[in-house]
């Protein structure tokens, strides 16, 4: 569960930071092939303040906005959100903290159009449900043909295409409405379009 409210170091009140890291590590591998990517990081940033991370490549800085987001969990230290301190929480309820209070503009897609960023996301959710009608087709076949020739001599049931049509046609329509749904109000968030008008 998240802690929501001030350690004792704190004073009372609404929280002035946005974001809070106190001595945050984060290594990757282990022995003699660990990379320390974050070393006991503090910082603090106000609210209503727009902060660039700046360094050269495998300095950090992905590493630090995935700890700061909770996109991804530190090794030790501290991480608050608007006041919430980011400890203890499983990953439903990171996902939960993500969905209702950040906003990510990925660097992939950083300085592209709404309408560029919905491209990208309808054709990943075109890809996604290629995939899985293959994949679940697949694996459909594998349990309904020994079935079916058992029972009815037949390879598959008379039905068998209808049905696999209909369940093709949710699987298309949720992917992809999710998709886009989510991408649209993802969009409207003041934090994008500041980022979308700067670029």
């Amino acid at each position: 569960m998240f802690r929501t409210g001030p350690r004792q170091d704190q004073g009372q009140g609404p929280a002035a930071e946005a974001l809070r890291l106190v001595k945050v590590t984060k290594t990757y591998g282990s022995a003699d092939s660990a990379v320390t990517a974050l070393d006991g990081v503090t910082l603090g940033l106000e609210r209503g303040t727009f902060t660039a991370v700046m360094g050269p490549s495998g300095s950090g800085k992905s590493t630090l906005l995935q700890c700061a987001a909770g996109l991804d969990r530190p090794d030790s230290g501290i991480v608050r959100v608007d006041g919430t301190e980011l400890t203890g929480g499983g990953e439903a309820e990171l996902t939960r903290f993500r969905r209702g209070r950040i906003g990510f503009v990925f660097q992939q897609l950083a300085g592209a159009t709404p309408g560029q960023v919905l491209g990208v996301v309808g054709a990943e959710g075109l890809v996604l449900t290629v995939v899985g009608v293959f994949f679940g087709t697949a694996a459909g076949l594998a349990g309904i043909v020994p079935f079916t020739v058992v029972r009815t001599d037949a390879v598959v049931p008379e039905q068998a295409f209808g049905v696999w049509l209909a369940v093709v046609a949710v699987a298309a329509a949720v992917t992809m409405g999710t998709g886009l749904a989510t991408a649209r109000r993802v969009l409207r968030t003041p934090a994008v379009r500041a980022v979308a008008s700067a670029a």
